[in-house]
């Protein structure tokens, strides 16, 4: 009869759709938030959890449109965002890796401003450098360089821009915190030195390797 096809409809529909959120939450969220809370996750594997979970929402929201299709010729459309429930937590888990990526690399810029503060010569006898910069503030760029290149093919660009304009901002911070009250005694030539490698800093900021930042 036509209601028992309906029900049997209806069980189908809400097999398939509990069923699918299931697969969604034990099967892929749990694993992606446990790697993520893992020890050792680096900036490129939390960045690639981040670019699966744009993915799998991206797949989700076609799923999800299809059964409210089916649930629309059931009359059962307005339970299926009840039964999907990992979307909402898809969302979190994309914040969650992302903040992940901008924890690590924060961790890594912090101690990097630390070793190049610390190989700072405030009173050379002559300027040191001839303005190429030294060693420690080249591994600094060379680190954020390695770091957001490889970024800008596994996240938004958006994504991306926000998290190395934090990062700009927080070697900014950090060396201006590291040397206030730090400098017992200095020349003109430390200065110059100093400056040299701000300006080196500065021009790599202005020419952001992440495509679509302007500021």
């Amino acid at each position: 009869s036509d209601t028992g096809s309906e029900v049997d409809s209806s069980k189908i529909y809400h097999q398939v759709a509990s069923g699918f959120d299931r697969l969604e939450r034990e099967g892929v969220i749990a694993p992606l938030r446990s790697f993520l809370n893992g020890a050792a996750t680096g900036v490129a594997q939390a960045a690639q959890v981040a670019a699966n979970v744009a993915a799998l929402k991206a797949s989700m929201g076609f799923f999800t449109s299809h059964l409210q299709q089916v649930g629309q010729r059931l009359h059962l459309s307005s339970q299926t965002d009840a039964e999907l429930t990992a979307i909402p937590q898809l969302v979190d888990l994309g914040v969650q890796a992302e903040d992940t990526v901008e924890k690590l690399v924060a961790e890594k810029i912090d101690q990097v401003v630390m070793d190049f503060v610390a190989q700072l010569d405030w009173t050379p006898e002559q300027p040191s450098n001839a303005g190429d910069g030294s060693e420690m503030v080249h591994t600094m760029i060379a680190y954020l360089n390695m770091t957001f290149i490889p970024l800008t093919t596994l996240l938004p660009t958006s994504t991306v821009a926000m998290l190395y304009k934090s990062m700009i901002e927080e070697i900014s911070v950090n060396v201006l915190n590291s040397i206030l009250g730090e400098i017992p005694s200095f020349n003109m030539f430390g200065i110059l030195d100093f400056n040299s490698e701000l300006s080196i800093l500065e021009e790599f900021a202005r020419t952001a390797p992440v495509q679509g930042l302007k500021e």
